[in-house]
């Protein structure tokens, strides 16, 4: 069983990555498409941001309704995309600093921050993944103790991501995949071989 220390470092790796992939978006690239099937680069980035402003919101007691609630994502054309992004992934990380066993609303129902911050893990590493392939980075990578930590996640969450409406894949379509990547991807709903 993976400790609270264990997530709470994966989620801190995954938001790098997440950071490391929005800084090489060139200006050019935020309507290009992504691995979410109909969703652009901007539409990812935006995503993860209110993913991060709601997870505040609900850590700290809001039901999910309120915390939805004039929620504000990003704009492209703003002088510090960036920074927002840094600021929004340091807030919840803030967020998840506190007891994890206190529970949380949540479009799944009511759960333990534990259980979400597992989420937050898959969320940020899978968009991460999504925003690399989309701006074309290469080599795309991500933190090893990240995938790590959300293949186990993911090995726990398996009937809800199986029948998420948000994965392009069912997670189990790919038995007998070998390497981590590729298991966190097949996870996930991702296809290593996409192409725009």
């Amino acid at each position: 069983m993976l400790s609270d220390d264990q997530m709470r470092e994966a989620l801190d790796a995954a938001m790098t990555d997440f950071v490391t992939a929005v800084e090489a978006i060139r200006p050019e690239q935020w309507g290009a498409s992504s691995p979410c099937e109909g969703w652009t680069v901007h539409d990812v980035v935006d995503h993860v941001v209110l993913g991060d402003h709601f997870c505040v919101r609900v850590i700290s007691g809001a039901s999910m309704s309120e915390a939805i609630e004039g929620l504000v994502g990003i704009d492209p054309d703003q002088s510090d995309v960036v920074g927002v992004v840094r600021g929004a992934a340091a807030d919840a990380r803030t967020a998840f600093a506190g007891p994890l066993d206190r529970e949380v609303d949540h479009p799944v129902g009511v759960i333990p921050a534990r259980r979400f911050l597992g989420f937050r893990i898959l969320d940020q590493l899978g968009h991460a993944w999504d925003l690399q392939m989309a701006i074309r980075s290469q080599p795309v990578r991500l933190d090893q103790h990240a995938i790590d930590v959300a293949l186990q996640v993911a090995a726990a969450e398996r009937e809800m991501l199986e029948s998420s409406a948000h994965f392009a894949t069912a997670p189990g379509d790919g038995g007998g995949v070998s390497g981590s990547m590729q298991q966190f991807l097949t996870a996930v709903g991702r296809r290593a071989d996409w192409q725009p």
